[in-house]
């Protein structure tokens, strides 16, 4: 079962670092074989691509504290480099959003931490395992805290769209964080258009160019599944413009899309 979980909801090629929560009991020898799971997935993906990725394996009961695996990718020999476990009790959460930020990955929100709920901080994780909670401003604005979004990397941080607050109350709302040293700085996006219904477990892809990004599929405020596409253009930290994008063949559930081809492709 584990195995099966890991080759449906493992994003490999998903910007350069991708999120995964695995759900599981405590069988003998279950983090064992989910260990060697990930690595030969995690190798099959990496023949694909000539970038470092970061990949996050986190279930507070199997494994008692978050584990990374740091995949480092060598052009003659691919190959996993090594196996991270990071004893931070803010990290133990699922339904998160983990994007590669410079030389650290900027975690935000999802259900957990040290004394479990829905999360709204950003916690800045480097590969030693170090782990800054991001300063906000005082009287900042920030978005509420929430679980199952999407995120993708945008220029010094990171995009932020929909999520929900409990499975009845999905959001609609965008967002930029721009983050400089360990502390960040929140943006509501004021986009011109219609945003999209409000979702949650959809997907936020980055297009080609570094300001357009698609999104894709999700669940809304009663779980139907949403089958529509939406592009986001941003003009700058607070300003945008949203349009729908025909799609065929929905709906789409989980976070599926996880790259664009040079071609223009969407997989």
């Amino acid at each position: 079962v584990t195995i099966w979980c890991l080759k449906h909801f493992f994003p490999p090629l998903q910007s350069r670092c991708s999120a995964l929560a695995v759900r599981g009991g405590q069988a003998a020898g279950l983090q064992d074989a989910v260990r060697r799971g990930l690595q030969l997935l995690a190798r099959r993906a990496l023949l694909a691509e000539q970038h470092a990725h970061m990949v996050r394996l986190d279930h507070e009961h199997l494994f008692g504290a978050p584990l990374a695996i740091d995949c480092a990718l060598h052009r003659r020999d691919r190959r996993l480099s090594r196996l991270l476990r990071f004893g931070d009790a803010r990290l133990q959460r699922w339904g998160h959003s983990a994007v590669r930020v410079g030389a650290r990955v900027a975690v935000f929100g999802g259900y957990g931490g040290a004394k479990p709920k829905r999360c709204g901080d950003v916690l800045l994780v480097d590969a030693s395992g170090a782990v800054e909670e991001a300063a906000l401003a005082a009287d900042a604005a920030a978005p509420a805290a929430r679980e199952q979004h999407a995120a993708a990397g945008w220029r010094d941080g990171f995009v932020v769209f929909g999520g929900r607050a409990d499975p009845a109350k999905p959001f609609r709302d965008a967002w930029t964080c721009a983050v400089a040293g360990d502390a960040c700085a929140w943006t509501a996006v004021d986009a011109a258009g219609d945003a999209p219904p409000a979702r949650w477990a959809h997907a936020l892809l980055p297009l080609p160019g570094g300001d357009a990004f698609l999104v894709v599929g999700g669940r809304d405020a009663v779980g139907a599944l949403e089958g529509d596409a939406w592009s986001l253009m941003l003009d700058g930290a607070g300003t945008g413009t949203w349009a729908p994008v025909a799609c065929e063949n929905g709906p789409v559930h989980a976070p599926a899309c996880c790259g664009a081809t040079r071609d223009g492709a969407i997989l």
